[in-house]
């Protein structure tokens, strides 16, 4: 068993301003066996500074003072925008007003390895809901 793990839900995107997206972040975590549902976390997207074809999100206010949080947003990076090559549109033309949400496949990020993986049993987060 692991003490740390993440298992990202969703993204709420805005549209962008500048090169930007603003972004909440929707995820649970579980702690040595406990787990909070559906934290929050507010983040940016915006163009990767080294890769000018990809994008990244970055934390922007976080109360998940754990470095394994860093390490887990670095992997969400990797895993969003280069396997998944994902582009964020923001909201569409036909509900302006209306974040573009993002929802992701059953993954979740286990600190003991430091990779994001794919939930092959029904996530046992869920059934604790």
């Amino acid at each position: 068993m692991s003490y740390f793990k993440i298992y990202p839900r969703k993204m709420m995107v805005d549209a962008a301003v500048g090169h930007s997206h603003s972004a909440r972040l929707f995820f649970h975590l579980e702690q040595y066996g406990r787990v909070y549902h559906n934290q929050m976390c507010p983040v940016e997207i915006r163009p990767d500074p080294v890769a000018n074809d990809r994008w990244q999100m970055v934390v922007l206010q976080s109360d998940i003072p754990l470095q394994e949080f860093d390490l887990f947003m670095t992997s969400l990076n990797a895993y969003l925008f280069r396997v998944l090559n994902y582009v964020p549109s923001g909201p569409r033309p036909e509900t302006p007003l209306l974040p573009e949400e993002y929802f992701f496949q059953p993954v979740f990020f286990d600190a003991i390895d430091g990779n994001i993986q794919t939930l092959s049993a029904p996530d046992p987060v869920e059934r604790e809901a």
